[in-house]
């Protein structure tokens, strides 16, 4: 009888110290759920509050930004408000390292100021320099490849769809084509929905200011105006683009001859001239 006292009691003791032991352990848990909770509150909030100085610092130019970041490719607009920043902010670390070296690391000042001018116009040159190189080759793909794309327009209208379904369903298409011109034909068909057709069309002739998009842009708004056939519009009009891209590429092959005539006369005939004068000024040495 005593030893079953004993047990029920040494159980009963087991009972509460394993309650007491989950209960402090679940505490424990809230506690740490809660912290963990408040930090990710606060880096949110830390995160917004950087978002929101880089917004205030490039509002004015914002979409300045966004629309010469799209004409060089790059479509992630968030990218815009950073630009303006990351300029200062590269400036000012270069100021800072160079007040750092001259007042702790006794460099000379005349040491300094030729890299950190240097850096000053690589920061405010060569972004620039980059966006403007990438937006010619943007264009320049787009303009290559944009007799396909029409060809492709035609095909459809000519099966019945409109042309606002016809760019809604080739911007899907070319996403392995061409993803520059995947873009801009997507973008224009979601314009199409909200503005017109016409408008949308104006807008991807300012995007891409090229002579086959001003061309393709003109030839539709021409259509749409006077109820001509597009379809016949569009083949005629991908056939003359191909034209005069050959005629481009013609006139270029041309204008190698006069463009390989430097190379020519410095590293071929001013080497055969110096063998054919070398021996007889080496015998007139002697």
């Amino acid at each position: 009888m005593s030893s079953m006292i004993v047990s029920l009691i040494f159980f009963l003791f087991g009972v509460i110290a394993f309650s007491l032991l989950r209960t402090t352990a679940q505490a424990k848990q809230r506690t740490r759920m809660h912290k963990l909770l408040q930090s990710e509150e606060v880096e949110s909030q830390a995160k917004k509050k950087f978002r929101l100085a880089m917004k205030k610092i490039s509002a004015e130019n914002k979409d300045e930004f966004e629309h010469k970041l799209e004409q060089a490719g790059i479509y992630n607009k968030g990218l815009a408000i950073y630009y303006l920043p990351a300029k200062f902010g590269i400036i000012l670390m270069t100021f800072v390292g160079a007040m750092f070296l001259v007042t702790r690391e006794n460099w000379e000042i005349t040491d300094v100021i030729m890299p950190a001018f240097g850096v000053l116009i690589a920061v405010i040159v060569v972004p620039d320099m980059v966006l403007a190189s990438k937006k010619k080759t943007v264009e320049r793909n787009v303009g290559r490849e944009l007799p396909y794309l029409i060809d492709l327009m035609a095909v459809c209208v000519q099966t019945g769809m409109t042309l606002e379904s016809a760019l809604a369903y080739l911007a899907d298409e070319l996403q392995g084509f061409d993803k520059h011109l995947a873009y801009h034909i997507k973008r224009t068909a979601e314009r199409a929905r909200l503005t017109g057709l016409e408008s949308a069309l104006t807008e991807l002739a300012v995007r891409i200011n090229t002579q086959e998009v001003r061309s393709f842009t003109f030839t539709l708004l021409q259509s749409l105006q006077h109820g001509s056939s597009i379809y016949q519009v569009l083949i005629t009009l991908s056939k003359d683009i191909r034209e005069v891209q050959m005629l481009e590429t013609e006139e270029k092959i041309g204008s190698l001859s006069a463009k390989m005539s430097v190379p020519l006369i410095i590293f071929i005939m001013m080497p055969i001239v110096i063998l054919i004068i070398a021996p007889g000024v080496m015998r007139l040495m002697q």
